[in-house]
């Protein structure tokens, strides 16, 4: 059924389904939006983690309920392992390959149905030595 058609209740929770779970928010930005993101695989076991590629680093994040690194485990080493399996086999989650990024930003969009609010954006620049997070109009300076 189109998102048009459902009561405002359905909306709310498909929506917030959708929202709280990696797993249908990489599927649907990779393969609904054409949106390019981060090489990654769904996780639902430790076997599923059997024979990935170490010479490349990954983060292991559970589908639902982590945030800010909570419910994560980075793969760097063989040594890392032990513990992502761990995870993999307490919850469903995302395997997603590290990428080189120079800004992290972050938008916070609410709505009622009816009318849409996009509060100001945020940034996050990280680099070995220091990490900063400021509104977007702050960084510009800092990018250059």
């Amino acid at each position: 059924m189109p998102l048009s058609r459902m009561d405002s209740s359905l909306k709310e929770r498909t929506c917030s389904a959708f929202l709280k779970n990696r797993i249908f928010e990489k599927d649907f930005l990779a393969n609904k939006a054409q949106v390019t993101v981060a090489p990654y695989k769904v996780v639902t076991s430790s076997q599923d983690l059997a024979n990935i590629d170490l010479s490349k680093n990954y983060v292991l994040k559970t589908a639902t309920g982590g945030y800010d690194g909570h419910g994560q485990k980075v793969i760097r080493s063989e040594e890392d392992l032990e513990a992502a399996y761990t995870l993999a086999d307490s919850a469903d989650c995302v395997l997603e390959e590290f990428v080189n990024f120079d800004l992290e930003i972050s938008v916070i969009v609410s709505g009622n149905g009816t009318d849409v609010t996009v509060f100001p954006s945020s940034g996050k620049i990280s680099t070995a030595t220091t990490s900063c997070l400021k509104p977007l109009s702050q960084l510009a300076f800092l990018i250059v």
